[in-house]
């Protein structure tokens, strides 16, 4: 939806213009993509390009048997906020389709390679689009090389300073 988190309280309203919007334009179901904060250990260091895990949470019966056939992992704890957390609530009383599909990603700096984990486990679910990954996967790698570049260049040059300046 947004890289801006939105007031709490337009969720709710959003969540079911969208819903509303998806059954008048006849589509049969809605898939939100989400990152997650990773949950690293202290000390822990992701590779580049590395995505650790997505998990996917269905609104209904039909939904998590698509997840489930598509080899998706569920989320078996936790909860989903936001929009598309309302759309999952929304889509369950409306007996509605969705899915929202969470990658676990850096949280501190956009994560390329996680939105490809994600379009790429979307287009698992819908067996009848194919969805090229091919340029994605390139920009991932581009920007992770220049988020690379970046933090090189950013790292702070420091000499030793005497132990003290009164000898």
């Amino acid at each position: 939806m947004s890289e801006v988190p939105l007031p709490p309280k337009v969720h709710r309203p959003l969540a079911r213009q969208l819903l509303e919007w998806a059954r008048a334009q006849g589509a049969r179901w809605i898939i939100c993509l989400e990152g997650l904060p990773m949950s690293q250990e202290p000390g822990q260091k992701q590779e580049q390009g590395e995505v650790w895990s997505v998990w996917g949470v269905g609104s209904t019966e039909e939904a998590n048997a698509a997840l489930e056939n598509a080899g998706v992992e569920f989320l078996e704890t936790g909860i989903v906020t936001g929009v598309a957390g309302v759309l999952l609530n929304e889509g369950r009383w409306a007996k509605y389709d969705v899915v929202a599909l969470l990658a676990e990603a850096r949280a501190y700096l956009p994560d390329a390679n996680a939105a490809a984990k994600l379009v790429q486990t979307a287009d698992q679910l819908l067996p009848e689009i194919k969805i090229d990954l091919a340029p994605l996967i390139d920009e991932a790698k581009a920007l992770e090389q220049h988020l690379q570049t970046l933090k090189e260049q950013a790292m702070p040059v420091t000499t030793d300073a005497p132990a003290s300046i009164y000898r």
